[in-house]
């Protein structure tokens, strides 16, 4: 073998060792409705240390959470978001019995269950993706089937156990927990056991195009603000309550404004409000945040509606981060 010949075996043995091995492709596993909101509330946790880290080494994430969660209101998930496959594959299997509720209610027993309905399907060379809370009774798929990337699979539920209408979408290679974001292994919750894998030397993402809206990394923000006859005992009762109710019936009744939010940071600090549209303060309430708090509910109010009949007020919402305003949010009412 002549010296020229060696030459170019050793620049191509060269090249094929330096090409990064092609990882998985995938599509956002969501279709988002039409009305609603629709954001992603919690990341992988990529940090070894107690309290989860996401890919953009901030705090949206909790400890050991294996996936990405896929957040939609409670009137879409009423309404039908589409789950899709990721990526082309074949399905393993399927579970589709369970009902909707939030777990908190205890009305169901999850144990061994916690993904509630959901689908797994096998991408090959390694690659598996899971689907998790997905609506009872809207799977349609079966093990065995072949499945396209962006094929509907199923719903959008509350199954399993959860507090918001989400899917857990969660992505493995040869077993081990990979963030979409970052085309990297967790290796970090198991020292010794994962081997890093990255899809290129950069660390890119797995999407196929990672600029899609409902991929974004979303700020904090004001979920649901609506008022009530009655003081609420969960977010889950504000979520429900449509947004379009702007009139409340005086009586010898309390009068509450609340809200649900979402995202909030260690050292944020959140006011809530209720005046009369002429500037008068009824009640305040305001909360130091002291870590980072995927959602809560607060109220504030009075006592007896009756004194009120015949007024606007007017709800607000703020969140302050160092100094800053992140939001504000106005919810007005009519007292009749």
């Amino acid at each position: 073998m002549n010296i020229q010949c060696m030459r170019v075996i050793v620049v191509v043995c060269c090249i094929v060792y330096n090409t990064p091995v092609l990882a998985i492709t995938l599509v956002p596993p969501i279709l988002p409705p039409d009305e609603g909101y629709c954001f992603i509330q919690n990341y992988v946790d990529v940090s070894p240390m107690q309290g989860g880290q996401d890919f953009h080494t901030r705090s949206r994430s909790y400890s050991r959470h294996k996936g990405t969660d896929f957040r939609v209101s409670y009137d879409a998930m009423l309404a039908g978001v589409d789950v899709v496959a990721a990526a082309d594959g074949r399905v393993l299997r399927t579970r589709d019995e369970m009902k909707d509720v939030y777990f908190s209610s205890g009305e169901s027993n999850v144990a061994g269950r916690e993904c509630g309905n959901g689908v797994v399907i096998d991408h090959g060379d390694g690659w598996h993706t899971l689907y998790c809370h997905l609506k009872k009774d809207s799977v349609l798929v079966k093990a065995g089937d072949v499945v396209k990337a962006g094929s509907v699979i199923g719903q959008v539920g509350l199954s399993g156990k959860t507090e918001f209408a989400h899917i857990h979408f969660q992505v493995s290679r040869d077993g081990e927990i990979v963030c979409p974001f970052s085309g990297a292994c967790m290796g970090a919750m198991a020292a010794g056991r994962c081997k890093l894998f990255v899809q290129h030397p950069s660390q890119e993402p797995l999407w196929e195009d990672s600029s899609e809206e409902v991929l974004q990394y979303v700020p904090s923000q004001v979920l649901r603000a609506v008022y009530l006859n009655s003081r609420p005992h969960s977010a889950q009762e504000i979520l429900q309550r449509p947004n379009s109710v702007n009139v409340l019936k005086s009586g010898h009744m309390p009068l509450v404004f609340s809200a649900v939010t979402a995202m909030l940071q260690e050292g944020d600090m959140l006011i809530l409000e209720l005046k009369t549209v002429e500037g008068i303060l009824l009640a305040e309430k305001t909360v130091h945040i002291t870590h980072y708090t995927a959602q809560r509910y607060d109220y504030i109010g009075k006592k007896d509606s009756s004194q009120y009949a015949g007024t606007i007020l007017e709800g607000y919402v703020v969140l302050r981060r160092n100094g800053a305003q992140v939001f504000e949010h106005r919810a007005r009412m009519v007292v009749q």
